[in-house]
Parts: C-alpha cells; sequence; structure tokens
C-alpha cells in the first residue's frame, strides 16, 4: 500500500472528493486500499453523497435535465486563482507584448487544437501556414490553418455569442476537412453518435433535431446577463458553456474545433482578456487528450441514481486546472519577453547595434526553460553554428554588458552565460 494514502475517514473524503473528484466507480476501485487502512468504506460513501448534496450548485435547466456541480475548497481555489491574474505583476505587462504573445497563441492554438482532433502537423509547418508563406496541402493542414483563421476572424470582435457568429466560426474551421454531404455552417438535422478510434459508441448527442435547436437557444440566454436569474460568476459561466456546447453536438463534425474557439473567445468577452494569449489545446494535448475526454464522459455517466441530473465538476476540475497551468505559462512568456526587452533597450541606450544571432542569443537567454543560463556548446547547437562563432557573440555581448559568464560547478570545466538581468 502506498503511504501517502489517507489514514482516517474525514481524510479520505478530501481526498476523494476535494483534493481530487472521484466517479463512483473510482471510489469503489479503491475499496480494498481505503478498508486496509482500517476505514469503513460505507461510511466514507455516506460522507461524501452528503458532503456533495450540501455544496451542490446548479448551474444550467434545461426542461427536465439539470447540470450542477459541487463547489469544493480547490475548484473555488482554481477560479480565485484564474481571477487573481489580473492583480498580478506579468499583467501589467500583458499589453505591451500583446501582439508577440498573440501571434505565438494563435498558431499553438491552431495548431494544438487541431492535433487533438487527430490531424498531422508540426508546430513549424503551422507557422508556415499562418504567415503566409504556404498553402495547405492536406485535410490536416487545412485543420491547422482554418483554426488559426478563425481565432484572427474573432480576435477585433467584441459581439455576445449567436447562432450565426456560431455558423461563421464552424464554417471557417472546417473548411476543406469535410465530406461534401456534412452540413457546413448549419446545425445538423439528423441524430448524431459518438463514437471512439475501436467504433465503439461513447455518447449519443441529443436525437431530436427540434430539442437540440431550443436547448441551443437556452445556453445562448445563459450566457447573458439577466437581473432575474440566479447570480453566477461569468467564469462558470464559460466553463460551462464549453461542456453544454459540446454535450448538444450541434454539427455534424467540427464541434470540438468551434467550441474551443468559442470558449477562447467568450473568455475575452467576459474580460478574462489573458486567455487570448493562452493556447489551452497545447496544455491540453500535454496533459494528454484523452484525459479531455474522459472529463466529458464522466458527466455525460454521471446519471446514474438520476438520469436528468448531470454533475459537471468531473469537467469544471479538469478545465480549470488547464486554464491555471495557462497563465503560469503565460506569466513565463511574459517575463521572457520582459528581459528580452530590458536587454534590447539597453543595448538601444548605449547604441549598441545587435546583429540578428546576437539578438537570437538573447532571447535564447531570456527564456526560464534555460533556467537562465546555457553553455557554449548548447548555444552553438541552437543556433546552429560552430561553438567559435558563438564565442566570440558571446565575448562582444559580455563586454557590452548585457550578458556575463557564470562560473561553472568545479566538477565541470565549461563556463555559463546568462543575461545581465534580474527579474
Amino acid at each position: 500500500m502506498k503511504k501517502d494514502y489517507p489514514s482516517t475517514e474525514r481524510e479520505w473524503l478530501k481526498y476523494l472528493t476535494i483534493d481530487n473528484y472521484f466517479t463512483s466507480f473510482q471510489i469503489e476501485h479503491r475499496k480494498n486500499i481505503i478498508i486496509e487502512t482500517g476505514c469503513n468504506f460505507d461510511s466514507i460513501v455516506n460522507d461524501i453523497k452528503e458532503y456533495r448534496a450540501k455544496n451542490k450548485l446548479e448551474i444550467f435547466v434545461f426542461q427536465e435535465k439539470r447540470f450542477f456541480i459541487t463547489d469544493t475548497f480547490r475548484l473555488t481555489k482554481n477560479i480565485e486563482t484564474i481571477k487573481e491574474f489580473w492583480k498580478s505583476l506579468e499583467y501589467n505587462f500583458q499589453s505591451k507584448f500583446s501582439l508577440e504573445l498573440l501571434k505565438e497563441t494563435l498558431i499553438e492554438e491552431g495548431y494544438y487544437s487541431s492535433t487533438i482532433e487527430g490531424a498531422h502537423s508540426t508546430i513549424k509547418r503551422a507557422k508556415t501556414l499562418a504567415n503566409g508563406k504556404s498553402q495547405p496541402k492536406d485535410k490536416s493542414e487545412f485543420m491547422v490553418y482554418n483554426n488559426f483563421k478563425a481565432l484572427i476572424e474573432l480576435e477585433g470582435q467584441k459581439e455576445e455569442i449567436t447562432n450565426e457568429l456560431i455558423f461563421k466560426i464552424h464554417e471557417i474551421t472546417v473548411e476543406n476537412t469535410l465530406e461534401e454531404d456534412y452540413n457546413i455552417g448549419k446545425y445538423r438535422t439528423e441524430p448524431n453518435e459518438i463514437i471512439n478510434q475501436s467504433g465503439k459508441v461513447i455518447f449519443s448527442p441529443i436525437s431530436d433535431i427540434q430539442k437540440m435547436n431550443v436547448m441551443l437557444n437556452e445556453l445562448l440566454k445563459f450566457l447573458k446577463d439577466d437581473e432575474f436569474s440566479k447570480p453566477l460568476e461569468k467564469i462558470y459561466k464559460a466553463i460551462a458553456f464549453h461542456f453544454l456546447f459540446a454535450y448538444i453536438h450541434p454539427f455534424d463534425d467540427g464541434n470540438g474545433r468551434t467550441v474551443r474557439i468559442l470558449f477562447s473567445y467568450l473568455l475575452k468577452y467576459y474580460g478574462y482578456d489573458m486567455f487570448y494569449y493562452i493556447s489551452l489545446s497545447e496544455i491540453i494535448n500535454r496533459k494528454k487528450a484523452k484525459d479531455y475526454y474522459q472529463s466529458f464522459i464522466d458527466v455525460e455517466r454521471s446519471n446514474i441514481q438520476d438520469v436528468n441530473s448531470f454533475d459537471m465538476t468531473y469537467f469544471f476540475y479538469y478545465l480549470s486546472e488547464v486554464m491555471v497551468e495557462g497563465l503560469s505559462i503565460l506569466k513565463h512568456r511574459i517575463n521572457t519577453h520582459l528581459r528580452e526587452d530590458i536587454i534590447k533597450n539597453v543595448a538601444k541606450e548605449n547604441n549598441i547595434d545587435l546583429t540578428p544571432r546576437q539578438r537570437k542569443i538573447i532571447k535564447i537567454l531570456s527564456n526560464k526553460n534555460n533556467t537562465f543560463i546555457i553553455t557554449t556548446k548548447e548555444l552553438s547547437q541552437r543556433l546552429q553554428v560552430s561553438q567559435r562563432t558563438t564565442q566570440r557573440d558571446l565575448k562582444l555581448l559580455v563586454d557590452f554588458g548585457l550578458v556575463e559568464r557564470v562560473k561553472a560547478p568545479k566538477n565541470k570545466k565549461q563556463n555559463y552565460f546568462r543575461i545581465n538581468v534580474d527579474l
């Protein structure tokens, strides 16, 4: 048995439903471990049910269907962390580097969102397509390019989400990627099924098309401010929209790519503009896309006790943590740009004319992923030039006071270099 498992019933409650938010199947799977710790499994399950019922927050209701979350301490903490970013030092500099950040993000989001859906390409190729230096050659490349185009289309928009806007984004997103008989820029007119790679049906969206359209309209009303409805944090609305749109699955294909674009836009529309400088799809892809899909499945299968009651906490946990991780990456990128900017301004003030390669060295050294220090050999490999050439550039940058030499650990002979700025 793992030593870090809880040892009391209260600790198990915290572990199973606050630190993590496990499904009933996942809890049952841990039954023997719980019993081995000397705790009463049935008592813990009852405590979990009681806690979740007590902290239940209904988010969206449509006819007989009710969608809710359990507002746990951890989920609230994630939401507060997202909101606190407005107060951070990095947010104050976000606008200064907005163009650079936006370009990086739109390319990455276009690439990774398409990769989640099975596109095969490279980030280098995505940059080439985005910069207009080449045209898409196959379905995968159109998926990447279209995502980029759709994000660009919405970048300057400030209107609420409507059916017309959804149609436009879907049309851009799926252009040249679907078979001719699919409805493009139009909601489906027939039942649909979600099938996994082995051909098994894992989810059947609403088959009643009239009901589907009514639910979509109710979802769009839900996004608007209504003084007569229960007050709800807009960040909760945005996450709920992401799940509910996918749950309704209004298009024959392209639902995932479309909703991820709309989610980024909705966050920006609600004032969380920092998320237009983060590729959430990059993080989803990094954390394994199967976990993203599993969070949907966990909600869809949470109605065992009540067929019309859906616990969206599984999805809220997953996506809010993706968002928190995204903000951490954004902080790093802003700091990287800030360090690079400081050094370049020092060079400008001292009339130092940097070569393109010297600028690239400063960019590399500004990146925290390099732990701010790097050897001549590593730099040469990154720059694809000889060590002698790199040494000459570094000597000049050291002489200018832009870069400093750091003594290597006692067991290593080479020197390390870093930019001459503390941040």
